[in-house]
């Protein structure tokens, strides 16, 4: 300081006088203080502002990162000691005050600063922050998924094993039909030419013979064929059935028509001569319940006998060979009509199935010129192969022979023309039944276009077994009535089943549909209408309609009382007799319904009353045993019904017998003197012919049972007759004579005059001779 000049005095040099050198200062020199105090203050706020912001950041950060927004970095605070000096700050407004710099905070903008204890998260940069704050939030999704699967894993095993325990306890899931099949096949331990029949078809119910069961055991071990023979889908002759069962006829002709597989069919002949009975047959009700079940129920044979029947006849029909027929070049008729027109000739002819095919091929004349071919066909070692065939050039037109016709499309053409039956033949077009007229020129137009012989002869023979039958007079119905008899929606359904317009089961559909009854009346309800749609023959005809259009005509008696149906009405009975039992209880009002199934039975079992109680019909009983038939032809249809029924007549009296069978017997005497019984030994189309005629008359055995005794018991018969005061015994010799004449010229038989002297004896009929 100069000399002379007075000491400037210092804001620090004495405390107590701090404001009032401010405010001194402030007075003095405020011109030259105004502006700088402004220029402070403001770089004071500004640093004051830039402060708080980094706080704030840095408290973001924090956050980010999960860390405690309060916490401190700095080292904790030492205690204060309350006697320590406290030395005042400087006097920011001094421009001459030192402030050394570990005192200062860094300047943020330099880089090469280095950050402060506490300060460390802070420094950061931003990238960096990002990256962590992805990372956690990551995490936090990867722990949340994690979560996530662990629920859904327990919550699917917990479902698998729910099921688990619900297949376990409720049954395994139903297979498809094809998995099914293949099931029972490899369950079987069958294999192609050692067919395991007792474990592919089903065991036998418990009321089958122990005779029954012994022999089909026996020889159903093993049946030396290829599986092919087995299926059903050739019988009907659906072209379509059988493509889409790939069951060509030409391709398995070799593997199944083999003289082994003809030797190891004919072995079970055993068991037709063992299982006749009805009730001989397989146990539908528990077939399948594994998931394993090889055939179809509704194709599936009956029992043993029809399983034996079955495979005979499919063999035949496939296996009919070159050496019956020359002119075929394809080995059996089944190839031939297949290969030729795409027809399948199967075991079941009531139908018009295949003609349609033939007609349309040769409904435009043309010429089908020859070649030679190569076929694949199947071995008989299993491995496919192939076969040359030189074809024959053909022709086909739909004019008079414009065909050329094999021997065997004309043999399938006849045995189309035998199977009619009134009511039996429906029209593939309109489902209608076809009249005798209608069918006659399907099959006339058919025939006509062959350039054999053999098919105009077909036409002669049907139009003579007809006039037998008295359904053709000189190339017309013999009376209108005959062309096409009306019959009703009730026999229809006994020929082919419930339709679905039905009255009754258009009944339990509104019942089932408006849900109204009780629920034990809607199960059984349910159940009963899936088991009449599921039944091969419906029954569901009154006394009136059986007396008038079922029992004169013995192939709807025969159909009524097949295996097939009987079984199948058995089976809805016999199954669900507790829940429909339960449901006529829970309410009276349908009690009518449930009692169907066992007072249709009841019906039933009456008109098949026969000669052979409980043998299968047809098979082992031929249509002349069937009582319906015969009565009906005497003129009283409703002896069937006598003395069970309330309403119907007791067992007819041995006068009015006496009257009935002389005249019939009679007319049938009449009958044969025009159509005598020429059938020549293996004609099976004549031997049919024969049987209807004898079912539908007095010499059905029934009908002969009433007047002239059942075998062995006809002295019996003869001598109650005669001691019967209302009959006159004369006239009944005679017409007992002359009935025992007539039938057996019927059935076939010649005896010399002497041998019938011996029977007249052995009969008690010798009482007036002379």
């Amino acid at each position: 300081m100069a000399a002379g000049e007075e000491p400037v005095s210092r804001v620090d040099d004495d405390p107590r006088t701090s404001s009032d050198a401010l405010s001194l200062h402030t007075i003095a020199d405020a011109d030259l203080y105004a502006s700088q105090e402004q220029e402070d203050a403001d770089f004071a706020l500004a640093l004051a502002l830039e402060e708080q912001e980094n706080a704030r950041y840095a408290r973001t950060q924090r956050n980010l990162r999960g860390e405690d927004p309060n916490r401190v970095n700095a080292a904790p605070e030492a205690p204060v000691d309350a006697q320590a000096e406290v030395a005042p700050p400087p006097y920011r407004d001094d421009p001459d005050v030192v402030v050394p710099d570990d005192n200062l905070p860094p300047y943020r903008d330099d880089p090469d600063a280095v950050p402060a204890e506490g300060e460390a998260d802070e420094a950061v940069t931003e990238p960096a922050q990002r990256q962590a704050a992805i990372v956690r939030v990551l995490r936090k999704l990867f722990r949340t998924w994690l979560c996530i699967l662990m629920v859904s894993t327990i919550v699917t095993i917990t479902i698998i094993v729910v099921v688990l325990v619900l297949v376990f306890v409720y049954g395994k899931t139903p297979l498809s039909k094809e998995a099914s099949k293949q099931a029972a096949w490899e369950a079987s331990g069958s294999s192609d030419y050692d067919l395991r029949l007792t474990k592919l078809y089903p065991a036998l119910e418990g009321g089958t013979k122990d005779s029954c069961k012994s022999v089909w055991n026996q020889y159903s071990r093993s049946l030396k064929c290829h599986r092919m023979i087995l299926s059903p889908a050739w019988d009907d002759g659906d072209a379509a059935e059988a493509s889409a069962a790939g069951a060509d006829p030409f391709f398995y002709s070799t593997a199944v028509c083999t003289d082994e597989c003809s030797r190891s069919i004919n072995n079970l002949r055993r068991v037709a001569r063992t299982c006749l009975n009805r009730t001989d047959r397989f146990d539908f009700a528990a077939y399948g319940n594994n998931g394993k079940a090889y055939f179809e129920k509704q194709k599936m044979e009956e029992g043993p006998l029809h399983a034996f029947t079955g495979l005979s006849e499919r063999y035949r029909r496939l296996c009919r060979s070159k050496h019956n027929y020359a002119d075929t070049k394809w080995g059996t008729c089944a190839a031939d009509l297949w290969m030729n027109w795409g027809i399948v000739d199967g075991k079941n002819e009531a139908h018009l199935n295949g003609l349609d095919q033939f007609m349309e091929q040769t409904s435009s004349k043309k010429t089908i010129q020859g070649s030679v071919q190569k076929f694949p066909i199947l071995l008989r070692t299993g491995t496919n192969g192939t076969t040359t065939i030189r074809i024959k050039q053909r022709s086909v037109g739909p004019g008079d022979r414009e065909t050329t016709c094999s021997a065997c499309t004309v043999d399938w053409l006849a045995r189309k023309m035998r199977s009619f039956e009134f009511g039996q033949i429906l029209d593939p077009v309109t489902g209608e039944a076809l009249g005798l007229s209608e069918f006659r020129e399907k099959l006339r137009s058919a025939l006509l276009r062959c350039n054999r012989l053999e098919a105009h002869k077909v036409l002669r023979n049907m139009d003579e077994n007809w006039t037998k039958l008295r359904w053709w007079c000189k190339d017309k119905p013999c009376i209108p009535f005959i062309d096409k008899p009306p019959l009703s929606n009730e026999t229809m359904a006994v020929l082919h089943g419930w339709p679905d317009n039905n009255e009754g089961l258009v009944k339990i559909r509104e019942l089932l549909e408006k849900k109204e009854a009780p629920a034990k009346v809607l199960e059984a309800a349910q159940v009963l209408y899936d088991g009449l749609k599921a039944m091969p023959c419906g029954y569901g005809f009154d006394p009136i309609i059986a007396k008038r259009e079922i029992l004169p005509r013995s192939h709807i008696v025969a159909r009524l009382c097949s295996a097939p149906c009987r079984n199948a009405l058995d089976r809805l009975r016999h199954q669900h007799h507790a829940l429909f039992l339960d449901a006529a209880r829970a309410d009276r009002a349908y009690e009518g319904l449930f009692l169907y199934p066992k007072t249709a039975a009841d019906i039933v079992e009456r008109i098949c009353l026969s000669t052979t109680p409980n043998a299968i019909v047809p098979i082992v009983q031929s249509p002349e045993n069937l009582c319906a038939p015969g009565y009906a032809a005497l003129g009283s249809p409703e002896w069937i019904f006598a003395g069970t029924y309330g309403g119907y007549p007791d067992p007819p009296i041995r006068a009015q017998v006496l009257d009935v069978f002389s005249g019939r017997m009679d007319e049938l005497a009449v009958r044969l003197e025009r159509h005598p019984r020429t059938c020549l030994h293996g004609d099976e189309d004549c031997a049919r012919t024969w049987s209807k005629m004898i079912a539908e008359s007095a010499c059905n055995t029934c009908a002969g049972k009433i007047f002239i005794g059942a075998d062995g018991q006809w002295k019996t018969t003869t001598e109650e007759f005669l001691k019967d005061k209302d009959v006159n015994g004369t006239a009944y010799v005679a017409a007992a004579k002359k009935g025992w004449r007539t039938c057996a010229k019927m059935y076939g038989y010649t005896f010399s005059e002497k041998e019938w002297q011996k029977k007249w004896k052995l009969r008690g009929l010798d009482v007036f001779d002379d």
